[in-house]
């Protein structure tokens, strides 16, 4: 679709079509990892699989956290005065 032509999603479909993505995933691993997380309890809300994306998903929660630590004191002057 064009519309993710310019995205994540495109660059990675190129990636494919050229042959120069390279996928770290075991897929029988990730598979079983998922089959695994059914008798966990409790059960993970999300499931990361591969370093790729916990590397990925990590350095986008660390990124939003000091944007969120960047504004802590204009959140916390907002309460109500005790």
């Amino acid at each position: 679709m064009d519309v993710y032509e310019n995205t994540p999603v495109g660059e990675m479909r190129r990636a494919f079509a050229a042959g120069t993505f390279k996928a770290k995933g075991d897929a029988t691993k990730m598979a079983q990892a998922t089959i695994d997380s059914v008798d966990r309890n409790p059960a993970p809300k999300r499931l990361t699989l591969g370093s790729s994306a916990y590397n990925s998903i990590r350095a986008t929660l660390i990124e939003r956290l000091a944007v969120l630590d960047a504004q802590k004191d204009i959140a916390l002057s907002t309460d109500v005065d005790t």
